[in-house]
């Protein structure tokens, strides 16, 4: 498992650094399992499958990965209490605009 755990751990890294755009190609490999999406429940199901044994491969459509978990300001924490005690104003459209540019 550690070579697998290594593997994931370098991609991960190079994603990070943005070591440019890929070339569009036909790839073909095989695996046990297929995620798509590199954010933090894509990395982590790729971790618990590849730590079971199964050959993973991990897909993300962006130059990093982490996807919203990137952003303070995520779906899922726009308007909490906790920003309203505080004085910010992220509402979830504001959050989801930012996602998506």
């Amino acid at each position: 498992m550690k070579i697998v755990r290594r593997t994931l751990i370098v991609a991960a890294c190079l994603s990070l650094l943005g070591t440019g755009t890929v070339n569009a190609e036909t790839i073909v490999k095989t695996a046990d399992v297929v995620i798509i999406g590199a954010g933090a429940s894509g990395t982590s199901a790729t971790m618990a499958a590849a730590e079971k044994g199964a050959k993973v491969i991990l897909l993300e459509k962006q130059g990093v990965v982490g996807g919203t978990g990137n952003f303070a300001e995520g779906i899922f924490t726009a308007n909490s209490s906790m920003q309203k005690r505080q004085g910010i104003i992220v509402t979830p459209d504001m959050a989801f605009k930012t996602i998506m540019e």
